[in-house]
């Protein structure tokens, strides 16, 4: 029986270890991709109609007749405008979302 010459090979590369650095590089690349779509995303996606309000705390509901702390009717009267507003010099009433000053009926006891 014949036996066959066995050579042996031995692979041959340019570095036998793994490059730390160019992993590092490559992963600081798509931290700073994935960072620049998180930023850029949400601004192509604002309306133009868009308001930021900063407040210390978050408002704790945003339901105006449960609304009993002071983050929660700032960020309400932002929202839910009112029918008349008040002068600060005067403290007299100024229609705001009101087309009128209220006018009294006394036969119907309202406004």
């Amino acid at each position: 029986m014949a036996t066959k010459n066995k050579i042996p090979v031995k692979f041959l590369t340019r570095n036998p270890k793994p490059c730390y650095f160019f992993m590092t590089r490559r992963a600081a690349c798509l931290i700073f991709l994935t960072a620049i779509i998180f930023v850029i995303a949400p601004l192509s996606a604002q309306a133009g109609n868009l308001m930021k309000v900063g407040v210390l705390e978050e408002p704790k509901t945003l339901n105006i007749w449960l609304a009993s702390d002071v983050w929660s009717n700032k960020v309400l009267r932002l929202i839910y405008q009112p029918l008349y507003t008040r002068d600060p010099a005067t403290l007299s009433l100024i229609p705001w979302l009101a087309k009128d000053d209220p006018v009294y009926d006394s036969k119907s006891n309202s406004y």
